[in-house]
């Protein structure tokens, strides 16, 4: 009963690891109400689960038979869940699974080394093991996990079309499955030179993950140059009908002081000739203009 515990404790909280990475992405656009609804309902599903877990473990053997379906599957609801909370995005929720899919198969991989070599036993009897160097790496690593999956792209406000989303949010899900589905029917610690090749999965997921922020900084240069030169194109706009206004005021205000030295010429010319009332009958006029 204590080996099903643990196992059951050691999967719930790598499931729960899954969530928390694939939630990091999305985690600064969610409100508090948000991100309170989305950590209660994984956190029951997480009981739930556990509970789950160790029905199974305790009615069967605690092998790689019991261990596949649940990796295989065991992420599915709290992946429904999260999108019960963060909608519309399943562009972007399938490229961070695909991401989170890729890590976890990384972790994995480096863990069978690491236990097959730690612990001299089958592949059936270290299970527990080996999620326990899943997780240990997970704590080692955490730094640069969150480094990675905060800053990953968010496939929906790339500046590229639809059709080129979907291509690249699927990607790193296809060649996740492309490594998984030839291992499906065979153990989870082959030999050595399989072991090793394994370790190959790491310079992938590296790979991929410095394709995609490369992408995704060009992206945010290009735009960024963009708006910079769409701001001087409205600022220079803007100074020409300033230029051009003060022109027109410029004109404006030469027929303005023409017209007065004309006024002015008058008048006098009036004053001098003794024509008082006509000058003032003149200067009742002018002010009657609008």
């Amino acid at each position: 009963m204590l080996t099903a515990i643990i196992f059951s404790v050691e999967v719930t909280l790598i499931q729960i690891i899954g969530a928390y990475l694939r939630y990091l992405p999305f985690g600064c656009e969610l409100t508090e109400e948000q991100q309170h609804t989305l950590r209660l309902r994984l956190a029951l599903w997480s009981v739930c689960s556990f509970l789950i877990y160790i029905r199974l473990s305790a009615d069967s053997a605690i092998d790689v038979g019991l261990f596949r379906p649940i990796v295989f599957l065991g992420w599915l609801p709290y992946f429904l869940l999260s999108l019960t909370v963060i909608r519309k995005r399943i562009c972007s929720h399938l490229f961070v699974l695909g991401m989170q899919g890729l890590w976890a198969v990384v972790l994995h991989a480096v863990a069978v080394v690491i236990a097959s070599t730690l612990w001299a036993m089958d592949g059936k009897a270290i299970v527990c093991e080996r999620m326990a160097v899943y997780l240990l790496l997970f704590v080692i690593l955490w730094p640069a996990e969150k480094k990675i999956f905060v800053h990953l792209p968010i496939m929906d406000q790339l500046p590229i079309k639809t059709s080129w989303r979907w291509r690249l949010a699927v990607m790193p899900m296809l060649i996740m499955w492309g490594v998984l589905l030839p291992v499906v029917h065979t153990t989870f610690l082959p030999y050595w030179g399989n072991r090793l090749s394994r370790l190959s999965m790491p310079i992938m997921f590296f790979l991929i993950f410095r394709l995609f922020d490369t992408y995704r900084q060009h992206l945010s240069t290009k735009w960024e140059q963009f708006y910079v030169n769409r701001s001087r194109e409205m600022q220079l706009k803007t100074l020409q009908k300033q230029a051009e206004t003060m022109e027109e005021l410029h004109k404006r205000t030469g027929i303005l002081r023409h017209d007065m030295r004309h006024s002015y010429r008058l008048i006098y010319i009036m004053l001098e000739n003794g024509d008082v009332d006509e000058a003032l009958h003149y200067v009742e006029e002018r002010e009657k203009l609008p």
